[in-house]
């Protein structure tokens, strides 16, 4: 896969999705913000993100429904991280796993500041 440039990200916390988009942007990647899985979809099909981030928990679905449905709009493999508070809580961790994302690319929401660097390394497959 070539180097993740364009990044999608899909929370419907905004305060996190956008803190987010600003530390991911500082990191030099182009970054689209969704807050609904519908404008996810819609996004995704304009932007053609190389990278995902989501949040796993959203009102009425989930991060791996909306990440299947995006999956549909997309020319290219992607990258996906999942950035929730559910990442070490069995039953999504094993639905988040089932769909084919990294163990390592299963990051815990603490504080954006810090888990931002963890997230970069996911998406650029840095860690193991």
């Amino acid at each position: 896969m070539a180097e993740v440039t364009r990044v999608l990200i899909v929370d419907d916390l905004m305060i996190t999705a956008d803190l987010l988009g600003e530390l991911l942007t500082e990191h030099g990647f182009q970054v689209r913000v969704a807050y609904r899985p519908d404008a996810a979809e819609m996004l995704a099909r304009q932007f053609q993100p190389q990278g995902l981030v989501l949040d796993y928990q959203m009102p009425g679905t989930t991060g791996v429904e909306v990440l299947n449905t995006i999956k549909r709009e997309l020319q290219e493999p992607i990258v996906v991280v999942f950035y929730t508070i559910y990442a070490n809580t069995p039953e999504p961790q094993k639905k988040m796993l089932d769909c084919g994302v990294r163990q390592n690319a299963i990051i815990s929401k603490v504080d954006v500041h810090e888990d931002a660097p963890r997230i970069v390394e996911a998406i650029n497959g840095e860690v193991d």
